[in-house]
């Protein structure tokens, strides 16, 4: 009886909390919504979000989206603008009102993402700095409030709710989100999918090496001879996939010149190809995990299968795909993205996410090898969705893992003070978005390049247009925050803790 009325106890300190963080959240966001108001572009929708509001109005007036299939089925993130549009509220108001739509939902799933580490038993202080490195990258703090009307925002509060719901034990939730999704984000379907394949009550993956010996398998030499059958045959095909590229080919990717270091193409390539090895080191790593795949529950990946299945059956169905835009290339734009210069997509990701993404790769490529609290759903999703992670630039189109990223680097076993370096890093990437709205009205106002210096304190984020001078300076930010880690690690203090 006792015990019970001590987790009830720790239970309502631990909601308070959450609460408390979601309402500094909603401070925070609200503060940046006034500082950097919304793009000077299409009246503060921007553009594809002007392309979006069209079809909020369209679908609120009772109309039908044709000939647009790419952005048809995302309509599922704008269900509170649809409902306003038909109540009668202007384009102007819509806007304004999805920016307090995104304060409260993203206050909300932060408070959530809180709450779901703690109950994975985070220390306090660990689960304090994670959700502030969280809210504090460009994506989760300017973006809802800059650019209202994109899909990029509930997705990422969906991830929030999802991990939320999984270390509750919300099948039924989960199963919920494998319908939905699809209608917001399709990758984004993958990630209630994988949660609710893998229940909580597999929580921590662990060493494979007994397990194997069992079967008289050496673990290591299995695990290299993945990697190889993986990686040799993938930088084959990357490479001559690469060869029908030409210098032209990767300027003409963002439609002007001063975003690609074309004379660095070798060097380019090699940090490709070092990309797609390490990837597949990674994989080669999950695959060996005899764990993982005892800790699948067939029924529940079953059923969640069949809502994902029926959720894209009835967009194929409904949906025209004859006719209308139906999306990008999306590997050929990958592929173009990693040739316009070294380890860029890794450079974008971390302006985009913060350096949180740096620690959570160091997890896999330094650590996969040893005992860690990671549970299962976060490293098959962080391995699922790497490929694209390290081939494409365009953070935004993966904003969904930024999350996962986040809980991996807050699960796994660091120094406290490299992680309070994260968030302050993080906090550095933010401040320029003091001079935001001012920088780009000006651009706007002055019809200026996308590579200017006042477009680049928007278009630097987005690692396709970041310009060469943009990059530069990041990947030096970047190269010292490496450096300051590694330094960190190193040096430990008399009586320092590894928490």
């Amino acid at each position: 009886m006792a015990y019970e009325s001590s987790r009830c106890v720790a239970g309502l300190a631990r909601y308070k909390a959450s609460l408390i963080v979601a309402l500094s959240a909603a401070i925070a966001l609200t503060a940046v919504s006034f500082i950097v108001g919304t793009i000077a572009v299409e009246n503060g929708a921007g553009w594809d979000g002007s392309i979006y509001l069209k079809h909020i109005k369209t679908l609120g007036h009772g109309g039908a989206i044709v000939g647009d299939n790419y952005h048809a089925i995302r309509m599922g993130s704008f269900i509170p603008a649809i409902l306003a549009a038909r109540v009668g509220l202007t384009p102007d108001a819509i806007i304004l009102f999805s920016v307090l739509v995104n304060i409260v939902t993203m206050s909300l799933a932060l408070g959530l993402f809180y709450d779901f580490l703690r109950m994975l038993s985070t220390d306090n202080l660990v689960a304090l700095i994670s959700t502030a490195t969280l809210l504090f990258s460009w994506s989760f703090l300017i973006m809802p409030v800059y650019y209202p009307i994109l899909t990029d925002h509930l997705a990422l509060a969906i991830v929030c709710m999802g991990l939320w719901l999984w270390a509750r034990g919300g099948r039924a939730g989960l199963y919920f989100l494998c319908l939905w999704t699809p209608w917001v984000m399709p990758p984004l379907a993958l990630v209630p999918w994988v949660l609710a394949a893998i229940p909580r009550q597999t929580l921590v993956h662990t060493n494979n090496s007994g397990l194997l010996s069992n079967f008289g398998i050496n673990c290591r030499v299995t695990k290299i001879a993945v990697f190889l059958l993986l990686g040799v045959p993938s930088l084959i095909g990357a490479l001559m996939y690469i060869n029908q590229f030409s210098d032209g080919d990767i300027i003409a990717h963002t439609g002007q010149e001063g975003f690609a270091l074309s004379e660095l193409r070798t060097w380019s390539t090699v940090a490709t190809c070092l990309s797609i090895m390490a990837v597949a080191w990674v994989w080669a790593h999950l695959l060996t995990s005899i764990n993982l795949f005892k800790s699948i529950q067939i029924s529940s990946l079953v059923i969640a299968t069949l809502c994902v299945s029926l959720s894209f059956l009835i967009m194929g169905l409904w949906l025209d795909w004859d006719k209308g835009l139906g999306g990008p290339p999306l590997v050929q734009y990958m592929f173009l993205q990693s040739l316009s210069a070294p380890f860029k997509p890794l450079i974008a990701h971390v302006l985009y996410f913060g350096p949180v993404v740096l620690l959570a790769l160091c997890t896999y490529l330094l650590k996969s090898h040893k005992r860690t609290a990671v549970p299962w759903p976060l490293t098959v999703l962080f391995a699922g969705f790497l490929p694209a992670l390290a081939l494409s630039s365009e953070s935004r189109l993966w904003v969904l893992i930024l999350p996962v990223i986040v809980a991996v680097v807050a699960l796994t076993e660091l120094p406290f003070r490299l992680r309070v370096a994260c968030f302050m890093a993080g906090v550095a990437l933010c401040i320029p978005s003091f001079g935001l709205a001012d920088f780009v009205n000006q651009a706007v106002a002055n019809h200026e390049d996308f590579a200017s210096p006042n477009w680049q304190h928007y278009f630097g984020r987005l690692g396709p247009w970041m310009s060469t001078a943009t990059y530069k300076i990041s990947i030096a930010f970047t190269g010292l925050f490496i450096i300051f880690s590694l330094l960190m690690i190193i040096y430990k203090p008399r009586g320092a803790s590894c928490k």
